[in-house]
């Protein structure tokens, strides 16, 4: 695709071009290629699912026998009989033969030369994309390596699941003694993640050698398979402390340190007595035997206090866990003081870094999810401070979270709904929950949307309306006929639901009441007419996968966002109890000259309050608009004239004025920035 580019941005400059400068023209536009944002998208998306790919071909070639024959005979037919990992290589490889290639030119081009100036633009180009490509490649290879650790452990610890984690690393495993008031003492192993603290039980194989403490980083294998686990409990780093040591440690070792100095002191006064009494006439063995027994007793004291500074010197081999409320201890004994203290350090240094990095996706007013837990907030609560909320802990990621009729509803991968409900003016109680099964772990609830006082979930290609006050499944309707296509945007509005598939460019209306399919809009021709000033290479790649990401209705229009970038709206007919009237003109939805580069990622809408404005310029201005001098001038965008506080807002990657030609130089300069696009309609 990038060469198609090239070649179609060089046969466009040499019309343009004498004999004399074509050479110029030629380095230039190949120069041109390295600085879009475009290219360094595809090289690295293809990088970093080249291993991926290997062992998808891998999987297929040991399955089917008949593809491992078809890539044979293509080998056997290709001139320089390259397999299908030779070709597959290949792009890989491409950029840094590009550097050697301009690097060579350089080296053999007088500094005088009308391509000097470019070459060197093109090695800068070349070796920035090539170094973005190779820290996107490292991070692809950690990233699968950090899975492959997931996968292992989960395959070797009974009954643990769901550790599977994008943000989530592994950083070390102990073997350890768990110290019980009740039962003695218990082997366990420890398995310290980023954000996670697992504990099993331990039970060794006969005949395996104990290894005390294995590292990601430092051991061949990721965990010591020379030992059975089983899981026992799993924590949030967030959720545990480390109990230090007692405040007046410090103390009693300095008093000690003053007890060996005077029981020094005392040695010494207890010689020089000794002496004085050698000078005695008197007869004075008592006194001898007095002074041989107190200078004894000192030494013995001496040697007790000696010995108990130096074990205090020692770090402990103890340490003790507790939960954030301080509920449930855990005192676990390490093999070593520095295997204690690394282990410590370690698990620091992780919560630490869990502080800096948080994320949360914030659903509804108090409402918060990361990963598989909910964090419950009060409207008035800092939502920074995890302490001040509330957690119910789920099974599986959360696909979506929707409040209605005084419940919410919590839909998650593994197919199941969670119903969570509360009395008026009393706290959400975790302990209440019902469980509804919609769907499965292959096919779960994607989408939620109240409609007419009742819940619509969508279930891959089926809408299933359920009941909210008795949580029972009314009816269901298909949508399409393929079931490998999931619901993934719906909404409602007046007496319609409007319903697009995964991978699919058309939008279906739905009745409220009836449940009957009444039209279909195709928004492919709406689409390719707003992309008729676009390259042609951009243009058939946005065409081949155009499909429908975001919709939202409001104010009687239909707002659609594409994979395209293209946002389109459709005047949303009116729907009456019986059904869809007839309609004087066939749907047509209309597009926006203001999108997006890439995909449409979200649409929604907010209500501004009174005497609240944003500044948008008005529309005798908004030529300024038209040009791509600052993306700071494309921020927001004038669509429709000022009618009322209600603010439409479009979320995707790049903007795009499809009104305007592809042959600005700064064509592609913000592309992969994330560009919000605000409409008052």
């Amino acid at each position: 695709m990038c060469t198609l580019m090239y070649n179609y941005k060089l046969d466009m400059r040499k019309p343009e071009c004498t004999a004399d400068l074509f050479s110029a023209a030629n380095v230039s536009a190949f120069s041109s290629q390295f600085s879009k944002e475009i290219l360094a998208n595809i090289y690295s998306a293809y990088i970093d699912n080249f291993m991926n790919a290997k062992d998808a071909v891998r999987i297929a070639k040991e399955a089917k026998p008949a593809f491992l024959k078809f890539l044979e005979q293509n080998m056997r037919e290709n001139k320089e009989k390259q397999a299908l990992g030779d070709l597959m290589i290949k792009p890989v490889q491409r950029i840094p033969r590009y550097e050697l290639l301009v690097k060579d030119l350089l080296k053999h081009t007088p500094e005088d030369h009308p391509d000097y100036l470019f070459l060197q633009d093109a090695q800068k180009n070349i070796k920035r994309l090539a170094e973005r490509i190779n820290k996107g490649r490292r991070t692809a290879e950690e990233l699968e390596r950090e899975t492959r650790v997931m996968q292992e452990i989960e395959a070797h610890i009974e009954g643990v699941e769901h550790i599977l984690n994008p943000q989530r690393t592994f950083l070390r495993q102990e073997m350890v003694v768990e110290a019980k008031t009740v039962g003695g003492k218990k082997d366990r192993s420890l398995f310290l993640f980023s954000d996670l603290l697992i504990c099993t039980t331990l039970k060794r194989k006969s005949g395996s050698l104990r290894r005390s403490s294995m590292s990601l980083y430092s051991a061949a294998s990721v965990i010591d398979t020379s030992s059975k686990y089983k899981f026992l409990w799993k924590l949030p780093l967030e959720d545990i402390e480390v109990v230090k040591g007692s405040s007046n440690q410090a103390t009693n070792r300095e008093n000690i340190q003053k007890t060996i100095s005077r029981l020094d002191e005392d040695l010494s006064t207890l010689g020089q007595i000794s002496k004085l009494s050698e000078t005695l006439s008197f007869p004075h063995q008592s006194l001898d035997d007095v002074i041989k027994d107190l200078m004894a007793s000192v030494h013995r004291e001496l040697a007790d206090k000696q010995s108990l500074a130096f074990s205090m010197t020692l770090l402990p081999t103890k340490l003790e866990l507790t939960s954030t409320s301080a509920e449930t201890t855990f005192i676990f004994e390490f093999s070593s003081p520095d295997t204690r203290s690394n282990f410590e350090q370690a698990f620091e240094e992780a919560k630490k870094k869990l502080g800096k990095s948080d994320i949360y996706i914030c659903m509804c007013v108090c409402v918060c999810v990361c990963v598989c837990v909910i964090h419950v907030y009060q409207s008035s609560d800092n939502i920074r401070n995890r302490k001040n909320s509330m957690k119910m802990q789920h099974s599986a990621s959360i696909l979506c979270i929707l409040y209605l009729d005084n419940k919410v509803f919590v839909s998650l991968a593994n197919g199941e709904v969670i119903v969570y409900q509360r009395e008026a003016g009393s706290f959400w109680d975790p302990q209440s929950s019902q469980t509804l099964c919609l769907g499965s772990p292959s096919g779960p609830v994607t989408k939620m949307v109240p409609v007419a006082g009742k819940l619509w979930c969508g279930c891959q290609n089926r809408v299933l309306i359920i009941n909210t006050s008795t949580l029972a499944q009314e009816h269901s309707l298909q949508v399409g006929q393929d079931s490998g296509r999931c619901v993934t945007s719906m909404v409602s509005y007046g007496k319609g639901v409007w319903i697009a598939l995964q991978g699919s460019a058309q939008v279906r209306l739905y009745h409220t009441s009836t449940y009957e399919s009444l039209t279909e809009v195709d928004v492919a021709p709406a689409v390719h007419k707003m992309l008729a000033g676009s390259d042609a290479i951009i243009r058939q790649h946005k065409a081949a996968c155009l499909r429908i990401t975001a919709l939202l209705a409001c104010k009687d229009l239909l707002w659609i966002g594409t994979s395209a970038g293209v946002v389109l709206t459709l005047a949303i007919p009116p729907v009456s109890s019986t059904g869809l009237g007839s309609l004087r003109a066939p749907l047509l939805p209309m597009g926006s000259a203001h999108g997006h580069t890439g995909h449409v990622r979200f649409l929604t809408c907010i209500e501004l309050p009174e005497g609240f404005d944003v500044n948008f310029p008005p529309p005798s201005e908004s030529g300024k608009f038209l040009t791509r001098r600052d993306s700071a001038q494309r921020r927001a965008s004038i669509i429709l004239p000022v009618k009322s506080n209600l603010l439409v807002i479009s979320g995707g990657d790049g903007y795009e004025d499809f009104r305007l030609t592809n042959s600005s130089e700064t064509m592609g300069r913000d592309d992969s920035t994330n560009h919000l696009l605000l409409w008052r309609v």
